[in-house]
């Protein structure tokens, strides 16, 4: 085998092989809806792998699993594909404009944390007086937009929001499944695979902030 290859592809292919498992045991969903759903695993392999390229694929699954959510009446769902849309493309404007540099993880004052953490604690009191689904789908809904804002902006410690993150969302969708929503279980699993990916960013991330440390 080549030195060059990545060896991290199999937890990709690890990833493709589940969701494809669960959908022929499950039954596959609309053929858009499937693309989508390899399209965000892609997307979240990328973003631990720190490529912007994983905002254009973020973005159109989004906007797809957005668009589903809606029209099953999911609003909290709905409201956080959004939420993800709008910081792809803030994520996209800071790699083109050169402000979001791949290889600099970016730093956080006592104080912008604080601000965020407020942010967190509003987003996380209007989602619950207004999502019939109570405090999972609302810490779920604060926390995923807390999470690809850090994204957006390369944030040193991305990951340790995306595992927790990743953790209440296959938490809730499989809840949503046990409350008889069948593509609960799709869901709860490629979020579960999300959830074993955000392990892997973790690892990579710490890797590459070790490595900025040591040079600065």
């Amino acid at each position: 085998m080549s030195k060059s290859f990545d060896k991290s592809l199999f937890v990709l292919l690890f990833m493709y092989v589940v969701q494809t498992g669960i959908f022929i045991f499950n039954g596959f969903a609309s053929p858009l809806s499937v693309i989508a759903t390899y399209m965000g695993i892609t997307c979240v392999y990328l973003i631990a792998k720190n490529n912007p390229f994983n905002f254009v694929l973020g973005a159109i699954s989004s906007a797809v699993f957005g668009y589903y959510a809606f029209q099953g009446g999911m609003n909290a769902d709905a409201i956080l594909q959004t939420g993800y849309i709008i910081f792809d493309i803030i994520g996209l404007y800071l790699v083109f404009t050169g402000a979001r540099k791949s290889h600099k993880l970016t730093d956080l004052t006592t104080k912008q944390l604080a601000i965020v953490s407020a942010v967190a604690i509003g987003l996380f009191l209007i989602f619950f007086s207004t999502i019939s689904n109570g405090w999972l789908d609302a810490a779920v809904g604060a926390l995923g937009l807390v999470s690809m804002y850090f994204t957006a902006i390369n944030y040193k410690n991305t990951f340790y929001a995306w595992v927790a993150m990743n953790f209440l969302q296959t938490a809730m969708w499989l809840v949503h499944f046990s409350q008889g929503n069948q593509v609960g279980l799709d869901l709860g699993v490629m979020y579960s695979m999300y959830l074993i990916n955000s392990l892997f960013g973790l690892y990579s991330w710490s890797k590459a902030k070790k490595a900025q440390e040591e040079r600065v």
